[in-house]
C-alpha cells in the first residue's frame, strides 16, 4: 500500500509561512547581535559576505548563528512549476536555490519542494536523500514550521517505500511537538504503519486518539482518521461505524467521508 502524499492544495497553503519574512531586510544573526545589511552573499563553504552603507566584511561560518535574506525569486518560479506538475523543471530549480541561498535562510523551503516534485515523479529512493539534507532543527526559528513539514514528508515516504522503521524514528520526533496538528498526523502515520503490519485493533485505536483527543477545528488529521475508523469498522462488520459516520457529518457539514 503506498502511502498519498498531500495534494497540492495542502501545499500551496503552506505558503503562507513564506510570504511572512519575504520582504525582511537581509541580516545575520551571531551569538551576540543581529547585523542588518544591504546585502549578503554566500559561498558553497557557509562563509558569507555582507555590506552595509557601502562597508563589506566576511564572517566565517563559525562567526554566526544563522542568516536570512529576502525570498529569492526563483522560488515563484519554482512554485509555478510545481503548480503546472512540471515537475521535472521544479526540481532542477530548487536544486539551484538551495545551491544558491542554503546558507542564507532558503535550505529547508528549497528542500521541501525539491523532495515533493521528486516524489511526484515516484522517484522516493531521490526524495528520501534530498530530505535527508535536513535532518536537524533549525537554528532560525522561523524555518521551523516547514522543518516540520519536512520531517512529515520524510515519515510518508519512508512509509510507501516499506521502511517501517525508519518512519517511526521520524514520528517518535514528531510526536513530541508541542503542536496539535503534528501529533494527530503522528498518530495517524502510526495507525498507517500498524495496518501495513496486520495489527488492526491497535491501528484502530491510533486513528481513535486522533478521532477523540482533538476536535473538529483540526480539518486535515483528524476527518482522515474517522475516514480510517469507519472504513476499519465496516471492514470488521461492527455496526459502531455509524456513530463515526455521525460525528463527521456533525462535525464537518458538507464534507465527503475521506476513505
Amino acid at each position: 500500500m503506498k502511502t498519498k502524499v498531500k495534494g497540492l492544495s495542502s501545499v500551496i497553503i503552506l505558503l503562507a509561512g513564506v510570504c511572512l519574512h519575504a520582504q525582511q531586510k537581509p541580516f545575520i544573526q551571531t551569538a551576540q547581535q543581529r547585523i542588518v545589511a544591504d546585502k549578503i552573499t554566500a559561498n558553497q563553504r557557509g562563509e558569507l559576505t555582507y555590506t552595509s552603507a557601502g562597508f563589506s566584511q566576511r564572517i566565517a561560518p563559525d562567526g554566526y548563528v544563522y542568516a536570512r535574506v529576502s525570498k529569492p525569486d526563483q522560488i515563484a518560479t519554482g512554485l509555478s512549476q510545481i503548480r503546472s506538475k512540471n515537475y521535472a523543471n521544479a526540481v532542477d530549480t530548487f536544486n539551484k536555490i538551495y545551491n544558491e541561498y542554503r546558507f542564507l535562510g532558503w535550505d529547508v523551503e528549497a528542500v521541501f519542494f525539491s523532495a515533493y516534485a521528486l516524489e511526484k515523479l515516484g522517484k522516493n529512493k531521490e526524495a528520501i536523500d534530498k530530505l535527508n539534507l535536513i535532518s536537524a532543527p533549525p537554528k532560525d526559528p522561523e524555518k521551523f514550521p516547514r522543518y516540520q513539514e519536512v520531517r512529515k514528508l520524510l515519515a510518508e515516504i519512508y512509509i510507501a517505500e516499506g521502511k517501517l522503521n525508519e518512519a517511526q524514528q521520524v514520528l517518535k520526533e514528531l510526536s513530541s511537538a508541542k503542536n496539535d496538528s503534528i501529533a494527530a498526523f503522528s498518530n495517524n502515520k502510526q495507525g498507517d504503519i500498524l495496518l501495513l503490519q496486520k495489527k488492526r485493533r491497535d491501528a484502530l485505536l491510533m486513528y481513535l486518539r486522533t478521532a477523540l483527543l482533538f476536535d473538529k477545528s483540526n480539518t486535515r488529521e483528524r476527518p482522515e482518521a474517522l475516514g480510517k475508523i469507519v472504513k476499519i469498522l465496516k471492514e470488521d462488520k461492527n455496526n459502531r461505524y455509524l456513530d463515526f459516520e455521525k460525528m463527521f457529518t456533525a462535525d464537518y457539514p458538507g464534507a465527503k467521508l475521506p476513505e
